[in-house]
């Protein structure tokens, strides 16, 4: 009891109008009133069906006569009749609204986005990864099969979108922001433009800057030329991955196998196995030892 008296008089003290119902002289109302005189000066509603239910010391107070009879008839009255439909509401969002949604949409949106991913990440049923390596192998590093395809030697097929992925793990897919494999598989073609736009959100500026041109010089001078070299600089994520698997982490994408099918001099396809190596300290670049 002490509680709800507690809480009774603080919402009568603080509300900003109170509207007191006076009937059959009830104490615990009276006493209420009167708590509400003694510390506030805001408004009070007087409502009485009886004038002798007004304590002595309000009578000189308007107030509002209540008829409970009259009320609910006037209650039954409005619930029978049969009002016409209301007009459709329709209004344009205010200019000012307007441009605050059109300057923050794309904040809004990915933000969005992550939240979703967060969710969906929860429900997400994870299963062992058997390695395409050996079956042997139950655990392996996020990795992915890329396709590239030639005209002929030195000359992409597409030179917009020289190279897509054709298989990867379910790590993988999370590694670029993807619920599951599932969803990454539905989402095609994955380009490597597509797929590191998808994970650019997810690095510092300067630390992207970096990762992204050495990769461009990796595919100019090691790719085209069917040669190998070793990358140095990782992908650094920073807090606002959507999984945490792989927040606040550096991965190094290494070629772990190269295959050609076809004829240099002719159309042909380069096939890459690409694992992602966790690097433990991430802050500093790894050392070549020359390359190879």
């Amino acid at each position: 009891m002490d509680s709800i008296a507690e809480i009774a008089l603080k919402r009568v003290t603080d509300a900003d109008i109170l509207i007191v119902l006076l009937l059959e002289r009830n104490l615990t109302v009276a006493y209420e009133l009167g708590y509400r005189r003694a510390r506030e000066r805001r408004p009070v509603i007087l409502i009485t069906s009886s004038e002798d239910d007004v304590p002595v010391y309000e009578r000189a107070v308007a107030h509002l006569s209540w008829k409970q009879d009259e009320v609910l008839a006037e209650i039954d009255a409005i619930a029978n009749k049969e009002y016409l439909a209301l007009a459709d509401f329709k209004v344009d969002i205010p200019g000012a609204l307007k441009d605050v949604i059109d300057a923050r949409d794309d904040g809004l949106i990915n933000g969005l986005r992550l939240a979703l991913q967060e969710i969906e990440n929860k429900f997400v049923v994870l299963s062992p990864f058997v390695g395409m390596l050996s079956e042997a192998i139950t655990r392996f590093y996020p990795f992915s099969v890329v396709e590239v395809r030639f005209s002929k030697n030195g000359e992409f097929e597409d030179p917009e979108a020289p190279a897509k992925v054709v298989d990867f793990d379910e790590d993988f897919s999370r590694l670029y922001g993807y619920p599951g494999k599932n969803t990454a598989e539905q989402d095609t073609p994955l380009t490597l433009d597509r797929l590191l736009d998808r994970i650019k959100r997810f690095s510092d500026a300067d630390d992207w800057d970096e990762f992204l041109q050495e990769q461009m010089t990796l595919t100019e001078t090691v790719i085209k030329d069917h040669g190998f070299a070793r990358a140095t600089v990782p992908i650094r994520f920073n807090s606002s991955h959507s999984v945490s698997q792989f927040k606040c982490k550096s991965f190094l994408p290494c070629v772990a196998a190269q295959v050609t099918d076809g004829n240099f001099d002719g159309p042909h396809r380069m096939y890459l196995l690409i694992a992602y190596i966790e690097i433990p300290d991430g802050t500093a670049h790894i050392s070549t030892g020359g390359e190879g």
